[in-house]
């Protein structure tokens, strides 16, 4: 019998996922055609976007500096909005992903890190930020956030020193919902009936390849949603007629990752 001693370590790396409540400075809410964007902080909100990939299409919202408990009203497709000074624009994924990329590079630039910090941050989340399906929010967090959020005390003390966030606020639409119902049932519908692929992701698209097409594809929207699949599947099945065990039993299988 192995029993642990408890002592000091220093660890490389910090494992920073988790789940929690937490209010972030920035509100986002959404109706049948607008985002509202609201800033709770005392301080400005100085970058923001509104960004979106459907297909092989990108669409990006930039919205000028949100004031102290401003209000900012953006469409859900980014072109008519009732705030002026909001810009948009819509291109092909390419060109959406390497637009947004300068964008948020050039913000964080000019938020206080160096270019090469700026890039690498930008490159780490690219996937997630840009070339996942759906629509998200990234806004450059007010400069006092860090320290309240994250306290932290460095000895010997640096002569200077700069810290950068970035929120980001993953969104569902409700014409997003309409496409995502019936994929999911189609899906649940498969994996009720005794789908093979349920030990582990990998095992299940595979098996993928020998479905019906319209299975195929379900699928393959679903795992093209990367980690943000489960919180969309779950909002689609609030008000569902699948039983909850059911459900619970394919998500955690399936889907958390």
């Amino acid at each position: 019998m192995l029993q642990a001693k408890h002592s000091k370590k220093n660890e490389k790396h910090i494992f920073y996922r988790g789940l929690g409540l937490w209010e972030g400075p920035l509100s986002v809410r959404s109706n049948t055609t607008h985002l509202i964007l609201q800033n709770l902080e005392d301080q400005p909100i100085e970058a923001t976007w509104v960004l979106s990939r459907k297909g092989e299409r990108g669409y990006i919202t930039r919205v000028p500096s949100i004031p102290s408990k401003g209000l900012v009203v953006v469409s859900t497709e980014g072109i008519d909005t009732l705030e002026t000074g909001v810009s948009y624009q819509h291109m092909t994924l390419q060109d959406y992903v390497t637009s947004a990329s300068v964008s948020l590079e050039v913000e964080l630039t000019r938020a206080g890190l160096f270019e090469l910090e700026a890039r690498a941050m930008v490159e780490t989340w690219s996937n997630s930020y840009f070339k996942n399906s759906g629509s998200r929010v990234l806004y450059i967090a007010p400069k006092k956030l860090p320290d309240v959020l994250l306290p932290w005390t460095i000895k010997p003390t640096p002569s200077q020193e700069t810290r950068v966030l970035v929120g980001r606020v993953e969104v569902i639409l409700e014409s997003e919902e309409k496409i995502l119902k019936p994929i999911v049932d189609i899906v649940l519908g498969h994996y009720a009936e005794g789908s093979q692929g349920r030990k582990n992701i990998e095992l299940m698209l595979k098996k993928t390849k020998g479905y019906p097409k319209e299975v195929s594809q379900a699928y393959d929207y679903i795992f093209g949603l990367g980690r943000f699949a489960e919180p969309k599947i779950r909002r689609v099945l609030e008000n569902s007629q699948w039983d909850s065990q059911l459900v619970e039993d394919w998500v955690l299988a399936a889907l958390t990752f």
